[in-house]
């Protein structure tokens, strides 16, 4: 069971450096042979997400639209229950407006982001963005509480639940959000 072990760290650790690996070779521009060696480091290790992630977002620069929705959909599949595949899986779709699937991954990845330790403001940010652009003020609402708890103070969150109150013609809240962007920071371009 240790020899075993031990193989399994030793995959591990040569799909992270397969991963390194392509990373450089994506940012040399030769895509194809950055997406061979994600794809090799996900075979290595299935649980590396990140991969998947990585070759959705190289498809998507080549404009092979299928093919990043399809890494997307693996990179969620690759480790259940972690946010960020549903945050780049969101972003894509955000690019592609598709909105309504946009919105339903930001929720899905929120949701999960609720219950890490640490924190990001990626997915309430982007789940409230899209939320009001559908003038579904409920789902924003909702997303920018959490949000807003989960991250407090981020200038963003701030600014949509100000646009939010605007949108419901609640201009007190809208003023009060928009005093509190200026508190968090003065210099801010949203205020």
């Amino acid at each position: 069971a240790l020899t075993s072990g031990r193989a399994w760290a030793d995959k591990q650790s040569d799909a992270v450096k397969l991963y390194k690996e392509a990373v450089k070779l994506g940012n040399a521009g030769k895509l194809e042979d950055a997406i061979s060696k994600w794809r090799e480091s996900a075979r290595l290790y299935p649980k590396l997400y990140v991969s998947w992630i990585k070759i959705g977002m190289a498809y998507e620069m080549q404009k092979r639209v299928a093919e990043a929705a399809a890494a997307y959909d693996l990179a969620i599949a690759a480790k259940k229950g972690e946010p960020d595949p549903f945050n780049s899986r969101g972003e894509f779709y955000m690019k592609q407006r598709v909105l309504d699937w946009a919105l339903a991954d930001f929720q899905a990845a929120a949701k999960l982001m609720n219950k890490e330790k640490k924190k990001k403001p990626g997915p309430y940010q982007n789940g409230a963005k899209v939320a009001l652009q559908l003038e579904r003020y409920d789902a924003a609402e909702a997303i920018l509480k959490d949000g807003l708890k989960a991250v407090k103070g981020d200038e963003e969150l701030v600014f949509y639940q100000g646009y939010l109150a605007m949108k419901r013609d609640k201009d007190g809240d809208a003023e009060k959000a928009f005093l509190t962007l200026q508190k968090v920071n003065p210099d801010s371009s949203l205020a």
